[in-house]
């Protein structure tokens, strides 16, 4: 969800299209409680299913900030590797 916020600037998503990524309800409703716990997604539910997930700002720092961390350690692997 993180890269298509980053690509279309998107930052709702459609049940259907979540659900379309994996083929079992089961796992993806577990993937969302988990990922609403931790105050990542909102989800609107409609016929108690999930209709439409939001995105939060503090998911896109999040993903924003593990990718810096990333960026920055490999960086310094790489001038260790020099010395």
């Amino acid at each position: 969800m993180v890269t298509k916020y980053s690509k279309d600037n998107c930052k709702s998503f459609y049940w259907d299209d979540i659900k379309s990524l994996i083929n079992n309800d089961e796992i993806t409703c577990d993937a969302l409680s988990l990922l609403s716990n931790d105050q990542l997604i909102k989800i609107a539910y409609f016929d108690n299913y999930p209709f439409i997930i939001s995105l939060e700002v503090t998911a896109i720092r999040y993903a924003e900030q593990n990718t810096k961390l990333k960026q920055v350690y490999e960086f310094l692997k790489e001038i260790r590797s020099w010395i």
